[in-house]
């Protein structure tokens, strides 16, 4: 129950290899104990995740389209 970057989760890797097998699904965010801050915490949790999709697709990935 982490914020994004601040758990172990190395997610360019995550995120290149989803896209190297062709997932097209969601990648959704849980705020159970940050209800009371979701906008902010779902804004920068999707900033989070357009940075990591930048950094997987560097790294030789096809970009994975973080909305």
């Amino acid at each position: 129950h982490l914020e994004f970057g601040t758990g172990e989760i190395d997610f360019p890797p995550v995120l290149r290899a989803l896209a190297d097998v062709g997932y097209r699904g969601l990648v959704a965010v849980e705020l159970p104990r940050h209800s009371h801050a979701a906008p902010s915490v779902a804004a920068t949790s999707l900033d989070f995740l357009r940075a990591a999709e930048r950094a997987g697709a560097a790294a030789g990935g096809e970009p994975t389209r973080a909305r």
